[in-house]
């Protein structure tokens, strides 16, 4: 679990200078750190993909051409901008089924294949996490989103400036549902936490 001291914006805020100090993130970011023209700022960031019928292997959630869309992603194509990093307190993923993708219900169990498949995230080709999906078996419909969350021991990073990927790893021979016609099942990702934004 997170710890309290960890939950808080000022020990996020340590951290943080602390990356900038390591060359984690842009120079330009770390710049406006140190000018102390930077503050966090409660955020979810998400990615939902179609993921009907499909398994036995990668499932890339976001794509380079990923335009930031409400209701389909808060990512514009692969590479956080410049000066907007993330650190994330929490994972949630979810799964629902219908036929926009837009405002499909999230709330149905989490189908078998995305239980056994680990669920991905990395920035500049290096891992950020790797979660199996029966780390939120507790997920739906009578389940607060809070209670499905995973909360790793320590807050995960995305820096800007840097590409990054969010995909789910299907095992061999195991394929999602694929819905009766015109519905479709969706998965989405979504990460809590803070963004760097400019005061």
């Amino acid at each position: 679990m997170v710890s309290k001291q960890l939950e808080n914006t000022q020990a996020l805020d340590q951290l943080l200078n602390q990356l900038a100090e390591e060359g984690k993130i842009t120079p330009e970011l770390s710049r406006d750190i140190q000018n102390g023209t930077v503050k966090l700022m409660p955020t979810v960031q998400y990615i939902r993909a179609d993921v009907s019928g499909q398994g036995g292997g990668e499932i890339e959630l976001l794509k380079a051409s990923q335009d930031e869309e409400t209701g389909v992603s808060t990512f514009n194509g692969q590479r956080l901008p410049n000066g907007q990093a993330i650190i994330g307190t929490a994972v949630l993923v979810r799964y629902g089924e219908g036929e926009n993708i837009k405002d499909v219900s999230l709330d149905k169990k989490l189908p078998g294949a995305l239980q056994g498949s680990n669920i991905i995230s990395k920035s500049d080709s290096k891992e950020v996490f790797n979660i199996t999906g029966s780390m939120f078996l507790t997920a739906g419909s009578n389940t607060a989103p809070e209670d499905q969350m995973f909360r790793p021991e320590l807050p995960v990073f995305l820096p800007d400036g840097k590409k990054t990927e969010f995909r789910i790893e299907v095992p061999s021979g195991v394929s999602f549902p694929s819905p009766t016609a015109p519905a479709k099942g969706f998965v989405e990702v979504a990460i809590y936490g803070y963004k760097t934004v400019n005061r």
